[in-house]
């Protein structure tokens, strides 16, 4: 019995350490595309929890692909963008007009979110192009 629990001891000693994957080289350097512009992929609005609101933004390349593992979902509000509350979200991007916005209503729509996020502060660093 004492070998049995001696058994199981080292088997489970031997289980329990950590497991490191094994690292593969490329054989040749793999070139990413060079970020170029964002793109709104959803938008939700919700009066749950008092109102939330998520737009979900991808980063593409000056091609408009799409940048594998580029998105990022901004929230609110949250106790760093006090004024990004849902009804705020709603009139700026239903709503509100921005100046030299063109295009179709998905397109006004998606150039509206993204002026908002500018505005709030969760996005910087960018031109915003109608």
């Amino acid at each position: 019995m004492k070998r049995l629990s001696l058994l199981v001891g080292i088997l489970l000693a031997v289980l329990s350490c950590p497991v490191h994957a094994q690292q593969a080289t490329l054989n040749a350097p793999v070139t990413r595309n060079a970020e170029d512009n964002l793109r709104v992929e959803s938008i939700y609005l919700t009066r749950d929890g008092g109102g939330r609101w998520e737009i979900t933004v991808s980063v593409r390349d000056s091609g408009g692909a799409e940048i594998l593992g580029r998105r990022t979902a901004y929230s609110g509000p949250d106790a760093a963008h006090a004024g990004a509350t849902v009804a705020a979200a709603n009139t700026a991007i239903i709503w509100t007009v921005r100046g030299g916005e063109t295009g179709t209503n998905a397109r006004k729509t998606d150039f509206r979110a993204l002026g908002w996020l500018v505005d709030q502060g969760y996005i910087a660093g960018v031109t915003l192009v109608p």
